[in-house]
């Protein structure tokens, strides 16, 4: 197995464990009596992790919109960084949005499924 090999598996590893990990942040509650009171949730009785998340996120000033520039700028300094030194783009160097991918892949299978590229045999 060859460096390139191994970089693109371990990049399938972080998009699934990064998936995972929005999943439990999703589903962990955290009950309003452990929570100050300018985090507690009047109607639920309790928040999940990615709502406080999201709670300190926007307290710390940095958007979400700013958060996905940073990364896109980061992501084109290793591009051209790569580009630089194999005369080729690694795209298993930077990072990526797990969720956003899937997404593209559905609505990529979606259209292939419409315009008649991809039949799907109902009978299996």
């Amino acid at each position: 197995m060859n460096n390139k090999q191994q970089k693109t598996e371990w990049r399938g590893l972080e998009i699934e464990l990064a998936a995972l990990e929005q999943l439990v942040q999703e589903t962990v509650e955290i009950p309003n009596s452990w929570l100050p009171k300018e985090y507690q949730h009047g109607v639920d009785g309790c928040r999940t992790v990615s709502n406080l998340n999201g709670i300190l996120d926007k307290k710390s000033g940095v958007s979400k919109h700013q958060q996905k520039k940073a990364v896109k700028a980061e992501n084109v300094k290793i591009y051209r960084q790569s580009m630089e030194d194999h005369a080729e783009i690694d795209y298993s160097l930077g990072q990526v949005n797990a969720e956003q991918l899937y997404k593209n892949q559905q609505t990529f299978v979606e259209a292939q499924i419409q315009i008649g590229n991809i039949v799907i045999d109902e009978d299996e």
